[in-house]
Formats: C-alpha cells, sequence, structure tokens
C-alpha cells in the first residue's frame, strides 16, 4: 500500500441510520458524497462500534474516533501519539472516545502477526482490564523508535507487561483472532470501494449527530482537534 505522510481530508454524510446498542452508538449505513456532485451516491455498512471494539474513553463521548490501523505502520505509530495528546486533552472531559480497528497491510511481513498479539494479549490479560491491556501493548509496540514486530520481539513484548510466557505464545501460535481481524479488514475494502486515497492510519471521525468526517493519512493534533472542536461547539 502506497504511504505517504499527508493528510487527506474529505466529507462523509450519515442520513438517517443511527443505531443505540446498549451504552454504544453504532452507526453501520454510510452514504459516500464522492467528489463529483453529480456523481451517483455509494452506499456502505461497516460494524456498528460496540463492546467488541477496542475503545479508550466514555462510549457515550459527544465524537468517536474511529481508527484502522496498521501496527507495522510508521505513520500510524506517528499518529497513535497524537491521539494520545488527543485523548488527554478531550477524552479526559468524556468528549472523545477512541476506537481502534485493523488493517493490517498486506506488504507488510509481520503486520498480520501484531495485530493478532495485540488481541491475545488483551484476552490472556482480561482478568485485569482487557480494554486497557489492548492499549497498554500497542503503546509498548509503538514506544520504539523502530517496531518490532518479529514473534520473539512480540512475546517479549507481552511478558514484559505480565502474560504468561507459554499461554501467550500458544495464542500467537493458534491465531485465534484471525476472524475478528478479518472482519475488520472487510470493513475496510469497503470503505476503499468509496475512498480513492485512502491509506493509513484512516480515520472516521463521528459525532453524535450524525455528521462523520474521514481522514486518511498521519493528521496533525492541530488538525484532528480542529475537527474535534467543530463536532462538540
Amino acid at each position: 500500500m502506497k504511504r505517504q505522510n499527508k493528510l487527506i481530508a474529505l466529507t462523509i454524510i450519515i442520513l438517517g441510520v443511527i443505531i443505540s446498542t446498549g451504552i454504544f452508538v453504532g452507526r453501520t449505513k454510510i452514504d459516500k458524497v464522492t467528489e463529483d456532485p453529480a456523481s451517483n451516491i455509494k452506499t456502505l455498512e461497516i460494524q456498528p462500534v460496540s463492546r467488541l471494539d477496542h475503545i479508550m474513553g466514555n462510549p457515550k463521548a459527544k465524537v468517536i474516533v474511529l481508527e484502522f490501523g496498521d501496527l507495522e505502520c510508521p505513520y500510524c505509530q506517528q499518529f497513535h501519539f497524537t491521539m494520545k495528546r488527543i485523548m488527554q486533552d478531550y477524552g479526559d472531559l468524556g468528549q472523545v472516545a477512541w476506537v481502534y480497528r485493523h488493517y493490517p497491510a498486506e506488504n507488510h511481513e509481520n503486520s498480520m502477526l501484531g495485530a493478532n498479539a495485540s488481541e491475545c494479549f488483551a484476552n490472556i490479560d482480561s482478568t485485569k482490564n482487557n480494554q486497557l491491556s489492548f492499549w497498554n501493548y500497542i503503546d509498548k509496540i509503538f514506544s520504539k523508535n523502530e517496531v518490532d514486530l518479529s514473534k520473539s520481539a512480540l512475546i517479549k513484548t507481552a511478558v514484559e507487561l505480565g502474560a504468561n510466557f507459554d499461554n501467550f505464545k500458544d495464542c500467537l501460535n493458534k491465531e485465534d483472532f484471525k476472524t475478528k481481524i478479518e472482519r475488520d479488514i472487510a470493513d475496510v475494502d469497503k470503505l476503499i470501494e468509496v475512498e480513492k486515497k485512502f491509506m493509513t492510519p484512516y480515520s472516521l471521525i463521528i459525532s453524535n449527530t450524525g455528521m462523520v468526517t474521514s481522514i486518511s493519512g498521519a493528521a496533525s493534533y492541530e488538525d484532528m482537534s480542529s475537527v474535534i472542536d467543530s463536532f462538540i461547539n
């Protein structure tokens, strides 16, 4: 997949269908308005935000940032720390929630392995807090100057964070979360059909009123906060 450190913002409008599932807000039907106003509107459906997702912050927040990321993507690493800052400034106030879904690129050798490892750690460490465990694991991965998603490095990271060596290695070998990750990939495949300039990280910034802006690439803190402010004010 082509990588470039350039912000490309396009507008998506969700019309009519906003589905509440418990405390979570699910948006499943997206009508994409293309750059050509005369062209047909293309409709697609993706998974609603639910308890199956990795969510940082209040699920009832005014704004949800739904990120599709690749743990082997250097721009995703950069954007991760932008989002950490966003959550410090907006998440603590209950204004923004951050949802992470996987899109491991085929041309990244260990990307799928890394995605599976993050799910393994969240599951194995779930007796503590599987939401926090997931974020702690990818924080640790991205904390290195050069991300290492080799099997040995992924196991070492898990053990350093408290996972049992044998249990984690067994989960990694079984690829228990492949189906879950493939559901995320299927959503991206739908998005790519209407998003000509898709790249990771790819974020849907969703307001509780149903407005959505998509941002393709590693957006700056200033760009993210500008969109978020326009949604919460």
